[in-house]
């Protein structure tokens, strides 16, 4: 990868970033959760490339996409809880 991260197929506490396309229930994804500290959407990477550095992962963690919607988050900008 040009951006100096590197893909794992099996996360270790040197894993920091989960990449996702979706949130799944399988042993290997749970498993990866105990390791990682952020879990993102492909569009993190996909943005990163472009840009040619990494993003702020704030609008591409999958807790916001849970809680305010794709649509609602703002690249760039830290969404506000909703009330």
């Amino acid at each position: 990868m040009r951006l100096g991260g590197h893909v794992v197929h099996s996360a270790t506490v040197e894993t920091t970033h989960l990449v996702a396309n979706s949130v799944l229930r399988t042993v290997k994804f749970l498993t990866a959760l105990a390791f990682v500290q952020h879990v993102v959407t492909s569009e993190w990477i996909e943005q990163s490339g472009l840009a040619d550095h990494f993003q702020g992962i704030w609008c591409y963690l999958y807790i916001f996409m849970e809680l305010f919607g794709k649509n609602d988050v703002q690249h760039g900008h830290k969404p506000k809880r909703p009330h």
